[in-house]
């Protein structure tokens, strides 16, 4: 018999994102539902909202995002502590590839350490987190993650998004892949059927 689908995130007491879901869900108007569905546990480092905001002009819906975040940035919003920002710098300049911009990373090796801040301060996070290198750092550090696929398989296998709206938030996260673009009902249906 298979297993039922699980909310993992919708389970999570902190969930600490990176850029990608938040640009994801606001690109297509969907910023509300994302809020609505993590807002009591989302949290994203400061680095992140940076990230967003220079990212609004070229997508206006993070606005509602962004205004949500800094609605009560104390809670919202995670500021590293020196030591570890000065690491994260120094971690950014040992991944630069040639020709990338200097903050390529910033946004997801910052998430990794603010995981690291919270789970030394006893608030265990699911991270998530959807670039390789941001992926590499939690195993490295035994921090608990997932991607923004499956937080929107978990959203639609929920009942807070209808498939049409979720496979327009999917090609959102794969813009320049199209072939990839059938993979979300695949996603969805495994995930409701237990094997996921």
């Amino acid at each position: 018999m298979a297993a039922a689908h699980r909310p993992r995130y919708r389970g999570a007491l902190v969930v600490l994102a990176d850029a990608t879901a938040p640009y994801a869900f606001c690109s297509v108007g969907a910023g509300r539902a994302l809020i609505d569905y993590l807002g009591p546990c989302l949290v994203v480092a400061r680095d992140v909202l940076g990230e967003l905001r220079r990212n609004q002009p070229r997508c206006p819906g993070l606005r509602t995002f962004i205004e949500w975040a800094e609605a009560a940035e104390a809670l919202r919003v995670h500021d590293l502590t020196l030591e570890h920002a000065v690491e994260v710098a120094d971690l950014l300049r040992l991944y630069q590839l040639p020709g990338e911009h200097p903050r390529e990373h910033l946004g997801e090796v910052a998430t990794v350490y603010a995981a690291i801040e919270l789970q030394e301060a006893g608030r265990s996070p699911l991270v998530c987190v959807d670039d390789q290198l941001g992926k590499k750092l939690c195993r490295g550090r035994g921090l608990d993650f997932a991607d923004t696929p499956a937080l929107l398989v978990e959203m639609v296998c929920e009942g807070v998004l209808d498939e049409r709206l979720g496979q327009r938030i999917w090609q959102a996260l794969f813009p320049q892949q199209r072939a990839l673009w059938a993979r979300f009902h695949q996603r969805v249906e495994a995930a409701r059927s237990g094997r996921e």
